[in-house]
């Protein structure tokens, strides 16, 4: 853990001295900076079937402690992970870790330095975004707009199947369209109401989540034993617990099946297949 806090004051000042380096050129003002973190706090186990606290003393070790963080990428050297119980500690107050459908492993910090914006800081946004957002954002603010030319259908002959369905054309190709929503009139405050308007659906390794299109309801559903043991989908008032403490699905079945249904809405559309058995870690 002393490793990791390391590292973070070390990309931290290092953040800061690119900014003052772009302040120093003239350059600051004209830059899109937008700093995002990875997903949740990870919580991979120390060690392959290692008791966390074994491996801790032994890291503790004199002569071993000294060399922690100094590997440089080498393959030979010892992984080195904080374990699950460090990661919850370093996603709290926010519920579970990397890997999981929890706040905790899905909600991180980001800031944003907007061209000719606003001096000074801002209120932060807590309406839902995101990963997928940032391309659009990115390509917004290069002034490129998305493409939206529907692309020919090419059905297989045998299948009948059309391989292009969904697709759009950029220069001369048939892809498939920017998902995301662009944030940039959210960051100048050109545009208060939440870019999300529809509900939104997520999975990794068979854990799945669901936030409403009021931005009140997430319903999660993670497998037994680390979910609820009878394998319930549980549902939360976002907005009032973001640290997901109060499962209120027996208060509001209507609502966790109307997102369970849309859930499966989705999955199906994009062909997602479920793991017959969901497990990330541990």
């Amino acid at each position: 853990m002393e490793v990791y806090a390391g590292m973070v004051s070390n990309l931290d000042w290092n953040v800061g001295r690119l900014i003052q380096h772009l302040q120093d050129i003239g350059e600051y003002d004209r830059t899109f900076i937008f700093f995002q973190s990875d997903n949740g706090a990870e919580g991979w186990p120390i060690d392959s079937g290692a008791d966390p606290k074994a491996t801790d003393e032994a890291n503790a070790a004199p002569g071993k402690y000294e060399t922690l963080g100094t590997d440089n990428g080498q393959q030979s050297v010892p992984r080195q992970q904080y374990g699950l119980r460090w990661a919850e500690v370093s996603a709290t107050p926010f519920a579970q870790v990397r890997g999981t459908s929890g706040e905790g492993g899905v909600s991180v910090p980001a800031f944003v330095h907007v061209p000719g914006g606003q001096k000074g800081p801002k209120a932060p946004i807590r309406n839902f975004t995101h990963v997928v957002d940032d391309t659009a954002t990115l390509l917004d603010v290069a002034g490129v707009t998305l493409p939206s030319t529907p692309a020919p259908a090419d059905v297989d002959p045998t299948t009948h199947v059309d391989k292009n369905k969904g697709k759009v054309v950029y220069k001369g190709r048939n892809v498939y369209p920017v998902t995301g929503i662009s944030l940039l009139p959210q960051l100048r405050a050109f545009a208060p109401t939440p870019p999300h308007i529809t509900p939104f659906i997520d999975e990794a390794y068979g854990r799945a989540y669901v936030y409403g299109a009021d931005g009140r309801w997430k319903a999660r559903w993670t497998e037994p034993p680390l979910g609820p043991l009878d394998g319930h989908w549980e549902l939360f008032d976002i907005q009032n617990d973001r640290g997901e403490a109060h499962d209120v699905s027996v208060d509001h079945p209507d609502i966790v099946t109307d997102l369970k249904q849309r859930w499966r809405t989705a999955l199906t559309a994009v062909g997602g297949v479920e793991p017959l058995n969901p497990k990330g870690f541990y």
